[in-house]
C-alpha cells in the first residue's frame, strides 16, 4: 500500500468571518482563528477545500491541489462584507522581478458600488526636489478581478521610502472620479505588487456620490 503523503496550508483570514472552521474533503482540518493558520497538513493531489461558520454553514468551498512537501501560501480574501469572500493564491514571490528601475503592477476594482462606470487607476511618483507630480502608471479597465501584471518604468528611487500618489478616472472621458488624490503605500526594495480599490469609511471621497475609497496594497515583493 503507498505511503500518502501531505503538503501544507497556511491561511490568512481576511474577512468579515472572525470563527472559520477548516475542511479538506469533508474532514475538518483546523479552527481558523481571527488571522492566520500554519501548517495545516494535507493530502497531497486535488481537493475539495471548504470553509465554514461555527454552526457549519458553508461560507466558501474550492476546489484545491498541492503537491507532497510544498506549502502554499492562501489569503481567504473578502474586500467589504457585501462581497462573497474569495480564495487567492499568494504565488507573487514566484514572479520574475523586472529589470532595474522597473516595477510590475496588477490591481483590481472592488468598489462596486461607488463606480458604476470602466475605470483606470493611475499612478504618480511626487518628486521631492521640484515638487512635480510625474505619472508614471496606468491600469486601464481595472475590473473586479485580477488580471496580469502590467511593467512600468518608476523614475524615482525605488531604494527610499516612497507612497505612490493615485488618481481614478473614467475610461472613456479620462475625467477624475475623486474629488483629490489618495495614496497607496509601497514597500521599500519592492518591486512587484498586487493592489485593489476598496470602499472605505474614510479616504478619497467619489465625486457625485456618498462613498469613499482607498487604494490597498495585497501583496509586495
Amino acid at each position: 500500500m503507498e505511503e500518502t503523503r501531505f503538503g501544507f496550508l497556511n491561511v490568512n483570514n481576511q474577512t468579515t468571518y472572525k470563527d472559520l472552521n477548516i475542511s479538506y474533503n469533508d474532514v475538518p482540518k483546523s479552527p481558523q482563528g481571527p488571522t492566520y493558520n500554519q501548517n495545516i497538513k494535507i493530502p497531497a493531489g486535488t481537493g475539495k477545500l471548504s470553509f465554514k461558520d461555527p454552526a457549519g454553514k458553508t461560507v466558501l468551498e474550492t476546489a484545491f491541489s498541492i503537491e507532497a512537501d510544498k506549502t502554499k501560501e492562501l489569503i481567504l480574501f473578502q474586500p467589504v462584507a457585501d462581497l462573497k469572500p474569495v480564495v487567492l493564491e499568494n504565488n507573487q514571490k514566484e514572479e520574475p522581478k523586472p529589470q532595474k528601475g522597473y516595477l510590475k503592477i496588477k490591481a483590481a476594482n472592488f468598489a462596486i458600488h461607488a463606480f458604476k462606470k470602466s475605470i483606470d487607476l493611475i499612478l504618480y511618483y511626487d518628486d521631492p526636489l521640484t515638487g512635480d507630480r510625474v505619472e508614471f502608471a496606468n491600469l486601464k479597465n481595472v475590473s473586479p478581478e485580477f488580471k496580469d501584471y502590467q511593467t512600468f518604468r518608476y523614475p524615482g528611487d525605488l531604494s527610499a521610502d516612497m507612497q505612490f500618489s493615485v488618481m481614478i478616472v473614467d475610461s472613456q472621458s479620462q475625467e477624475p472620479l475623486l474629488d483629490w488624490y489618495t495614496s497607496v503605500t509601497a514597500t521599500l526594495n519592492k518591486s512587484v505588487y498586487t493592489m485593489y480599490i476598496k470602499e472605505n469609511t474614510e479616504g478619497a471621497a467619489v465625486l457625485g456620490t456618498p462613498y469613499f475609497v482607498t487604494v490597498e496594497s495585497l501583496f509586495a515583493d
